[in-house]
């Protein structure tokens, strides 16, 4: 099924087209980075979880029928899925499908993270799960599998350490306070917030959050590792 606010972009735009136009990607990356352009993100939500958006772009489920008319000249659609191309991208509207690399330096994720964005993020080897659960609690009911361990009442005072330290302590490097793939999970999201709150005074801005946390692994079929001790 096409998502609904295709329908309206065909309303507000003068027109649409079956037959997508591809311009080169190295140009619209050029455009993209100039801020000239209004980046209109049209990706699913599982897709900005995981590969991240472009700070300041807006999300196509944003527009309503009685908002401002689109200029077509002023904006630029980020795109990942062909139906979605086809309905959208003409030679008259400009179409971005290539990888967020070049935009390294422009791209922030969002704070929560679900079920399916977290398998795949695992999956591809791209974040770091910090469990701050108790160490007993690694062992029954488990630990969802790749996770690290540092316990709540072990926060603030363990990301004071030099790197030597917690590497020692912690077995996995201690992550930069301006890392993005940190994400945190509990048993069933609310130590995920108290850890959050302790860690931004030291400049752990850009944490993330897997709300629904074991519980929700659990109960959407996710492997779990029992008896396995603390996290390595």
């Amino acid at each position: 099924m096409k998502p609904s606010w295709l329908f309206l972009f065909c309303s507000l735009l003068s027109s649409c087209f079956s037959t997508p136009v591809i311009p080169n990607n190295s140009n619209l990356v050029q455009l993209i980075r100039s801020g000239k352009k209004t980046i209109v993100d049209a990706r699913s939500e599982l897709s900005r979880q995981v590969s991240g958006y472009i700070e300041g772009s807006i999300l196509a489920s944003e527009y309503h029928p009685e908002g401002p008319s689109i200029e077509l000249d002023s904006v630029i659609f980020v795109v990942d899925d062909e139906a979605v191309a086809e309905e959208v991208c003409s030679e008259n509207v400009l179409c971005y499908r290539g990888s967020f690399e070049p935009f390294e330096d422009l791209v922030t994720f969002p704070q929560v993270v679900d079920f399916n964005s977290l398998s795949m993020l695992l999956q591809e080897n791209r974040i770091i799960l910090l469990d701050v659960r108790n160490s007993t609690e690694l062992v029954n009911p488990g630990k969802i599998p790749g996770s690290v361990n540092v316990p709540l009442h072990e926060i603030p005072e363990a990301f004071l350490l030099g790197p030597e330290q917690f590497l020692e302590k912690y077995k996995f490097q201690l992550p930069a306070k301006d890392a993005r793939n940190v994400v945190l999970t509990c048993r069933s999201g609310r130590r995920v917030k108290v850890a959050i709150k302790r860690l931004e005074p030291l400049g752990f801005t850009r944490l993330r959050n897997y709300e629904g946390s074991f519980k929700d692994w659990v109960a959407n079929g996710g492997e779990v590792v029992v008896g396995a001790g603390q996290a390595s």
